[in-house]
């Protein structure tokens, strides 16, 4: 069997600016990649980190490089594809994206869906996201929530930096009556920081805070979990070899995102990992397209929380893989 791998540009039109406490943007630059033989074909999505140094440059270059590696996968199982990949010197979000075309491909040719190559649960019928605020002025959260019918969704996932946090927590309590996540994206210095918030806030209504400080506050977390009245969930502090016996003392839960884990099945081994330490588990996404939300709700059998709402800020998704009706996903057409 002959394959042919193509990398191609995914410009991505924001429907408003996304900003978190590290940066802001209203467009996004992703790519695709398609990868072919016979009359088939299977595609996967890449969202370059620059938190991580992944760029456009970079991962059009170290595409390049692979090229002779990808070449000589052909007639591989899935699964050797992704371990050999694994040993590849690439970004993660790279990986991801070969790793889930070679996935589609194969499933394609042989007929077989996801998750049954995967050897996991099929994705439960009520597939329920969170929706995501990013950081805005206070008085704009109750016009946004209006706008965009948020009060239809479970949960609300909002966006914080440490001068804002306490009065953008409290505007969108007053708006919406259903849980809320809070994420800090590293924003807060230490474990006392945290604490004045949390004790300022009605905990009650929060599910978790996630990633309230860097990844490099070890010491902080550990003291911080102890004394938390709300769980922590790390999102940025986990990327493709967690070390699970040090993040149990550090937090409640993990945020396992595809394009850190580098595709499915690593990514399906962190959630597996996590849950034999009792840590909870959510599955994240950056900002993608419906291609990368549906592959991740295909590991979202079993998984405490999901985060899964990077295609509501896009203007000019292609693929239509995935829809939403009253909060809940639902697989708009397979890949076969």
């Amino acid at each position: 069997m002959k394959m042919n791998w193509e990398l191609t540009d995914l410009p991505l039109t924001l429907k408003y600016e996304w900003k978190i406490a590290r940066n802001a943007s209203s467009f996004k630059h992703n790519l695709l990649i398609t990868t072919t033989s016979m009359d088939h074909k299977g595609q996967g999505e890449i969202a370059p980190n620059i938190r991580y140094g992944e760029t456009v440059d970079l991962i059009k270059n170290q595409f390049q490089d692979l090229k002779p590696f990808l070449l000589q996968t052909a007639n591989l199982h899935p699964e050797e594809f992704a371990s050999l990949l694994k040993k590849q010197p690439v970004a993660k979000a790279l990986k991801n994206g070969l790793e889930t075309a070679f996935v589609h491909l194969y499933c394609t040719i042989n007929q077989i869906t996801i998750t049954k190559l995967l050897n996991v649960e099929a994705p439960a019928l009520e597939t329920y996201t969170s929706y995501t605020l990013p950081i805005m002025p206070v008085e704009e959260v109750g016009a946004f929530i209006d706008e965009h019918d948020l009060t239809r969704f479970q949960s609300l996932k909002i966006k914080v930096s440490k001068d804002t946090a306490l009065d953008l927590v409290k505007e969108t309590l007053l708006h919406y009556e259903g849980p809320v996540r809070i994420d800090g994206n590293e924003t807060w210095n230490n474990e006392l920081e945290v604490m004045d918030f949390l004790d300022s806030i009605a905990i009650n209504r929060v599910e978790f805070i996630e990633q309230p400080l860097p990844e490099k506050c070890l010491s902080e977390y550990k003291r911080l979990k102890k004394i938390s009245p709300v769980p922590i969930l790390l999102d940025e502090s986990i990327t493709d070899n967690p070390d699970f016996e040090e993040l149990n003392t550090l937090c409640h839960g993990i945020n396992m995102k595809m394009m850190k884990a580098g595709g499915y099945y690593n990514g399906l081994y962190i959630l597996k990992e996590a849950q034999k330490y009792d840590l909870q588990t959510m599955i994240g996404c950056m900002i993608e397209t419906t291609l990368g939300i549906f592959s991740a709700i295909h590991l979202s059998n079993g998984i405490n929380y999901l985060d899964l709402d990077g295609f509501f800020v896009i203007d000019n998704d292609p693929f239509n893989l995935v829809i939403e009706k009253k909060g809940g996903l639902i697989i708009n057409k397979e890949i076969f």
